[in-house]
């Protein structure tokens, strides 16, 4: 079991800066110093995500008695990113167990010794630990409500603690992905097949990145656009903007795939080598399948100290399959 992991490198950290005297074995003080807190900051989880656990230590060298209040919170968040209990998660219950205990395969993974606290809906629980049971997990379920509502936000939240302090990850920041969501359906990897545009070549098949534009909601971004076996790692990413009613992603030419010391510099154009107006794609997305079907071919421009040597690479109109 790895949980042992957890305490020792929260220990390490803290010990390291106990003692202002270098000659001095550092010393973790109990009593000042231990603190309670989740094994990380953030999460972003699927809709469909089902259950799920959070881990929580109380981070002390002899074990000590102490409590803490556990609740959800949506108060940072505005009212349309507001996770709603019972409607986009459920909180379960709690476990407590200690560092040595083994685990067993169960609908969550409790250890086959330990104590569970079963959540009230809508109340606060109070955690306590002591020396058998410096550790916790919290159960909770993300609900797949089928319907189109957006991404939502909840916080667990540690507060009122007592004999002890709170560490710096007091509060677990859950993203709730809407999955009834077409843009964000679309985020995933893909496998890429096209037809060569080049007499007598092989069909080309590669891997494809699609991610989220972190500003722009109708944006995404798609890495790499074309292969480019063999160029090593300045493969540019190139962004798209998503019609949901229409179901098309269109993707200007003329953005730049690749660079290298400014000297190759390889843009999008159409199969005339040119490089106005827009590259589309169509797109259906469901549960169980997403594709993307692009209108046309296209090929990647070499701009070599300022004179065109069209094409590096063209491909026949491709298929994208997302990898589910």
């Amino acid at each position: 079991m790895k949980i042992k992991s957890l305490i020792y490198p929260a220990l390490a950290s803290t010990l390291l800066f106990a003692s202002c005297d270098l000659n001095k074995q550092p010393v973790f003080d109990d009593d000042t110093q231990a603190f309670i807190a989740f094994d990380k900051s953030s999460v972003e989880l699927s809709e469909a995500a089902g259950n799920v656990e959070a881990t929580l230590q109380c981070v002390s060298v002899a074990g000590i008695n102490a409590e803490v209040t556990l609740t959800a919170d949506v108060a940072e968040y505005a009212d349309s990113l507001q996770a709603k209990e019972g409607t986009h998660f459920n909180l379960v219950e709690v476990v407590r167990y200690n560092i040595d205990d083994n685990r067993e395969s169960a609908t969550f993974n409790k250890p086959i010794n330990c104590d569970t606290i079963k959540f009230v809906a809508g109340e606060a629980l109070v955690l306590k630990f002591d020396q058998n049971h410096r550790f916790a997990s919290v159960h909770y379920a993300i609900v797949d409500n089928d319907e189109e509502d957006g991404d939502k936000m909840f916080d667990l939240l540690l507060s009122d603690v007592k004999n002890c302090n709170l560490g710096a990850n007091k509060r677990l920041k859950v993203a709730v992905k809407d999955d009834e969501n077409p843009i964000a359906a679309l985020v995933g990897t893909y496998s890429a097949t096209a037809k060569s545009a080049f007499a007598n070549q092989p069909d080309e098949n590669w891997t494809v990145e699609i991610t989220l534009d972190e500003t722009d909601p109708e944006k995404i971004w798609i890495k790499p656009l074309i292969d480019f076996s063999g160029l090593g790692s300045r493969i540019a990413a190139v962004y798209g903007i998503v019609d949901v009613d229409l179901g098309i992603i269109s993707i200007p030419y003329d953005q730049q795939l690749y660079e290298v010391d400014g000297q190759y510099d390889f843009r999008l154009g159409n199969l005339q080598a040119l490089t106005s107006g827009v590259l589309v794609a169509n797109f259906e997305a469901s549960k169980t399948s997403v594709v993307i079907t692009f209108t046309e071919g296209y090929g990647v421009g070499n701009v070599y100290n300022g004179a065109s040597e069209w094409f590096y690479n063209a491909i026949q109109a491709p298929t994208f399959t997302k990898q589910l």
